[in-house]
């Protein structure tokens, strides 16, 4: 699944995308031809879910031209449709050329048409190169907050005990405070290649096989 107008192709576990070294995890992007596309990568949910705790996750992440990897949680059930209706939340998410700068999210259904809500923390930059050590990427989610954390100490909060699509029950398109963020939710950690992530007026044009040789570090 490549949504986002992504350049990747996910393979099975066994093509050398995902492995495990030393007891590490690793998420390889690379380029090769799969699938009708130029570059190669994995994507790995987890079968169990929650609703609420403390997730964290420690990585050192990916660097090179429009790499996208993420740290994330998805419903595990599509109580209330396709995206964005049952809700996403974005525990971390990076460019792979911006290098000192994450952003933490939340994504529900709008009111009317408006398709996708998006509330979190924007691009914050912090005095750190994320792709030169590990750091553990946070996220503290009760029925009131979703608070996200770097390295234990919180940088962003937002408030979810409400009808979230709008003020009030008889408007909204959820008829419960905090949902869809009151359901379990799985993890998953990917890289994505270029897409919707990098604006071409930002960042320029998508990244090239050629330029994707050229990455310094394309692993998680």
């Amino acid at each position: 699944w490549e949504p986002n107008n992504e350049l990747e192709y996910y393979t099975a576990n066994n093509l050398g995308n995902a492995r495990v070294e030393k007891g590490r995890l690793v998420i390889e992007a690379k380029v090769e031809s799969m699938g009708g596309r130029e570059f190669t990568s994995a994507r790995l949910n987890s079968r169990n879910a929650w609703t609420y705790g403390l997730f964290e996750c420690r990585a050192r992440l990916p660097k090179g031209k429009d790499l996208w990897p993420a740290i994330w949680l998805s419903p595990q059930n599509n109580t209330f449709g396709t995206w964005p209706n049952s809700g996403e939340i974005d525990i971390m998410e990076y460019s792979g050329q911006v290098i000192d700068t994450i952003a933490g999210t939340i994504h529900y259904k709008g009111v009317g048409d408006v398709i996708n809500v998006s509330k979190g923390s924007g691009n914050i930059k912090f005095n750190t190169d994320f792709s030169a050590a590990y750091h553990i990427f946070g996220l503290k989610w009760d029925k009131y907050n979703i608070t996200w954390l770097l390295d234990g100490k919180p940088f962003h909060s937002e408030y979810i005990n409400t009808y979230l699509s709008s003020p009030n029950s008889t408007t909204s398109f959820y008829q419960q405070k905090g949902e869809p963020f009151n359901m379990a939710f799985h993890w998953i950690v990917n890289i994505a290649v270029g897409g919707n992530y990098f604006p071409t007026n930002i960042y320029g044009p998508q990244v090239t096989p050629a330029e994707g040789l050229m990455w310094e570090k394309p692993t998680m």
